[in-house]
């Protein structure tokens, strides 16, 4: 009796394997010369998916045609990274910009303006460990109170020495031997 073959005899069909982030490896049989669109990579926290790298390194992105061999391909992940902006009293602090990778730890920053007192920085999260997404951190500096009881009767006396006081610990001298007044200072005559 003769036997009937439908199809082509001659077709070759070779595994493509995906492998996933998490160690899963998904297989598929495809047959040779076969344009295939390539499986959605999974989304991962923290990462940005590149592509599906294969066995020489190549990434490849959205389709491949299919080769006459088994074909492996690894999904490619880059970390993500994000800015961090400080601000106090709504101005931002350039110098402490920074970009930190998704997980990193946000470092303290111990920022100083002279004659105010600087609030606790506020928008940073509670395990001081960079999110996946940007931050703005906010501070508020207000001006330092002091206050100085003078016992003294003699009134230019005392002034030159509140002066001298506010120079050598408060205040900042410009050029031209003007203070800037960078505190409240309150100032009290006490009579003996």
């Amino acid at each position: 009796k003769d036997i009937e073959v439908y199809g082509d005899v001659n077709k070759q069909i070779y595994n493509l394997c995906y492998i996933l982030p998490d160690e899963k490896v998904i297989t598929e049989a495809k047959e040779v010369g076969t344009v295939v669109d390539l499986l959605a990579a999974p989304q991962v926290k923290g990462y940005t998916f590149v592509g599906w790298e294969d066995s020489l390194g190549n990434i490849i992105e959205e389709k491949l045609i299919m080769p006459s061999n088994d074909v492996t391909l690894t999904a490619k992940y880059n970390l993500n990274k994000h800015t961090i902006k400080y601000y106090v009293n709504n101005n931002e602090v350039e110098e402490y910009t920074t970009e930190l990778y998704y997980g990193d730890p946000i470092p303290v920053i111990n920022h100083t303006v002279i004659g105010h007192e600087l609030s606790k920085w506020t928008g940073l999260p509670n395990d001081m460990i960079m999110p996946d997404y940007d931050l703005n951190i906010y501070a508020v500096a207000t001006k330092k109170s002091y206050k100085v009881e003078i016992y003294d009767k003699d009134f230019e006396k005392a002034s030159k020495a509140i002066l001298e006081m506010y120079r050598q610990h408060i205040g900042d001298k410009d050029g031209g031997g003007r203070f800037h007044f960078l505190c409240k200072l309150n100032v009290v005559f006490c009579h003996n």
